[in-house]
């Protein structure tokens, strides 16, 4: 019997199965099939599944609105696309709180939100 790593989208996990196995032994759903995704945000256009909704929910409570908000607003004005919208949400924190650690102001990279690096114009 030759034995598979799987991811189940579903309930975000991996799990170790034979490989004639088509459907999550935990939340019994096939492999591959991405759970529903309910649209969030002013544009409708933050998808996020129940499940990942109500973890985000659990972790940061009604800041979720804000942060839901923010990524609407960056899809709908500058046409940003990302993999994975809870993904997104939960490395915002992760980047907001390292630079919280190292004490750096503004962005992940250090510079204030209004800091516009200098360009040079070479000939």
């Amino acid at each position: 019997m030759t034995w598979v790593s799987c991811f189940c989208s579903y309930c975000q996990g991996w799990r170790t199965v034979p490989e004639e196995v088509v459907r999550c032994p935990i939340c019994k759903k096939e492999w591959g099939v991405p759970p529903p995704q309910k649209k969030y945000g002013q544009f409708d256009n933050v998808l996020l599944s129940d499940r990942e909704y109500q973890k985000l929910k659990e972790r940061f409570g009604e800041a979720l609105a804000e942060k839901v908000e923010a990524l609407s607003l960056g899809i709908a004005s500058k046409g940003y696309k990302y993999a994975s919208h809870y993904a997104t949400i939960l490395n915002w924190e992760r980047m907001h709180q390292k630079k919280a650690q190292h004490g750096k102001p503004g962005g992940p990279h250090g510079k204030d939100q209004g800091e516009v690096p200098a360009r040079t114009r070479s000939r």
